[in-house]
C-alpha cells in the first residue's frame, strides 16, 4: 500500500468516526481511562522515588544500618512466628562496641515511640516521639533555629529535656514561645530546650506539617514502651575507606558479640544505603503494578468497544465496500481502512488519558511535595497501549470487510 493509500484511509476512517460520535464515546472513554491511571500513577511513583531518593543522598552514600530484623519490599505474614522474632534485640553496648572500631566515622542510633503531647491546656494525640543519639542532627539534617540540641551528657543521664519541631510548637504554643517551657508527652514530663527546621528536600514542607519531638534515646527508654525491633543503629565510614570494608569489619564484630560460631547465619542485618532505597522502589513498584493491572481493564473495556463499533461499521457499510472493491480496492487496502479507523479511536482515547494524567500530576505537584511529573516512557507505553489494543480488537472486523464478496456487499439493502 503506498501512502496515498494510506492517506485515503485515513480520510474515510475520520469521517466515519466523526458520524458515529456517540458510538465511539464508550470505547475512547475506556482506553481514556485506562491511560490516566497509567500517567498519573507513573507520575506519583516517579516523583516519591525521587524524593525518597534525595532524603536517602543526604545521609551520605557510604552509609549503612545495622537492625535487628530487615523486611524488603512487600511481605505477607500468615501470623506465625517469624525466625527473626528469635533474634536477640540489640542494645546500646552494641553502639560503644561499634565505636571502638578504627574504620568507622560516624555512628548514631534510634528508636520510636508514641504519645500523646499535652501543654497549657493544648493536646496533641498520636505523637511521634523519636529517641536519637546526640548527633542526630548530622544524621538527618535541618537545622537548630531555637535553643539547643541535647549532648551526649543529656543521653547518658536520661535528661528530661526533649527538641520539638515548628509543627509541636504551633499546636502546643500557638501564641507564645515553646523553648524553656514544660510538656508532658505520655507519663513524662519534658523540658523544651530546642526548635528544629526540616532539611529541605522534596518532602520538606510536608514534613513540617507532621509533628515530631526528639529526645535522648536513653529517655526514650525510660519513659515510653519502644519495639525492640525498632532500635538501628546507622554508621558511615571513615574518608576513604570503602563501605563493604568497613561493614565487613562491623559484621565480624557483631558476631563475636553474639557468639556465632562459623557457618551460623547472622542474627542481625547489615543493610546498605543503596538497598534500602531499592527496598522502597519495589514497594512503590508493587502498587504500580496493581495499577497497571487495573487500567488494563479499562484498555479492555475500550477493546471491545472497538469490535462492537467496528462490527456495527461494517454491517453499516457494507454496500461501501462493495463499492470500493467494484472500483478496484484491494483486500488489504480495506483493511488497512478499518484498521486505522480502529486504531484512530484508542488513539484519541490515549491523548485524552494522557492529558488528565498530566493534568493530575501537576495537581500533584502543585498541592503536595511530591515533585511528581510524567516521565516519557510512559507517555510512550500509552501511546503503544493504544495502538496495540485498536489493531488487536479492530483485526477481526477489518479482516471480516475485507473478505466480504464485492457481488453480495452491492446487494446488500
Amino acid at each position: 500500500m503506498n501512502l496515498a493509500s494510506f492517506s485515503e484511509s485515513f480520510s474515510i476512517a475520520v469521517a466515519a468516526l466523526r458520524a458515529a460520535k456517540a458510538r465511539a464515546a464508550l470505547t475512547v472513554l475506556g482506553v481514556a481511562i485506562g491511560v490516566t491511571a497509567v500517567m498519573a500513577m507513573s507520575a506519583l511513583v516517579q516523583g516519591i522515588n525521587q524524593g525518597v531518593a534525595e532524603a536517602f543522598n543526604q545521609l551520605g552514600q557510604e552509609t549503612f544500618f545495622v537492625m535487628r530484623h530487615f523486611q524488603a519490599g512487600v511481605n505477607v505474614n500468615d501470623g506465625s512466628t517469624q525466625p527473626w522474632m528469635h533474634r536477640p534485640n540489640l542494645e546500646i553496648s552494641d553502639v560503644e562496641a561499634i565505636r571502638r572500631l578504627e574504620s568507622i566515622g560516624m555512628v548514631g542510633y534510634r528508636s520510636d515511640a508514641f504519645a500523646s503531647a499535652s501543654a497549657r491546656g493544648e493536646k496533641i494525640a498520636g505523637l511521634p516521639v523519636l529517641g536519637m543519639s546526640e548527633n542526630w542532627g548530622e544524621v538527618d539534617g535541618g537545622e537548630i533555629i531555637e535553643g539547643r540540641n541535647f549532648t551526649e551528657a543529656d543521653d547518658r543521664s536520661s535528661a528530661p529535656v526533649v527538641v520539638i519541631n515548628q509543627a509541636v510548637s504551633k499546636q502546643l504554643f500557638p501564641t507564645g514561645i515553646a523553648v524553656g517551657k514544660e510538656v508532658r508527652v505520655g507519663n513524662a514530663r519534658l523540658r523544651v530546650i530546642g526548635l528544629y527546621r526540616e532539611p529541605p528536600n522534596a518532602f520538606q514542607k510536608l514534613a513540617a506539617d507532621n509533628p515530631v519531638a526528639v529526645v535522648p534515646y536513653r529517655t526514650l527508654l525510660k519513659n515510653f514502651d519502644t519495639w525492640p525491633d525498632a532500635f538501628s543503629i546507622l554508621l558511615k565510614p571513615k574518608k576513604g575507606l570503602k563501605q563493604d570494608e568497613v561493614m565487613d569489619s562491623v559484621i565480624a564484630l557483631m558476631r563475636q558479640r553474639h557468639s556465632l560460631r562459623p557457618g551460623d547465619p547472622n542474627d542481625f542485618d547489615v543493610v546498605p544505603q543503596a538497598k534500602m532505597l531499592e527496598s522502597f522502589q519495589a514497594f512503590t513498584s508493587t502498587f504500580f503494578l496493581i495499577m497497571i493491572a487495573m487500567a488494563s481493564i479499562g484498555l479492555t473495556v475500550g477493546g471491545v468497544g472497538v469490535i462492537g463499533i467496528m462490527m456495527i461499521a461494517v454491517t453499516e457499510r457494507t454496500k461501501e465496500i462493495g463499492v470500493r472493491k467494484a472500483l478496484g480496492a484491494r483486500r488489504s487496502e480495506i483493511l488497512v481502512q478499518f484498521l486505522v479507523e480502529a486504531v484512530l479511536v484508542t488513539l484519541v482515547g490515549a491523548i485524552i488519558g494522557m492529558l488528565a494524567g498530566w493534568g493530575i500530576a501537576r495537581l500533584v505537584a502543585a498541592l503536595t511535595p511530591i515533585p511528581a511529573a510524567v516521565p516519557l516512557w510512559a507517555v510512550v507505553t500509552a501511546l503503544c497501549a493504544a495502538v496495540v489494543t485498536g489493531i488487536g480488537f479492530g483485526l477481526y472486523p477489518a479482516a471480516r470487510a475485507s473478505k466480504l464478496d464485492p457481488v453480495t456487499a452491492l446487494r446488500y439493502e
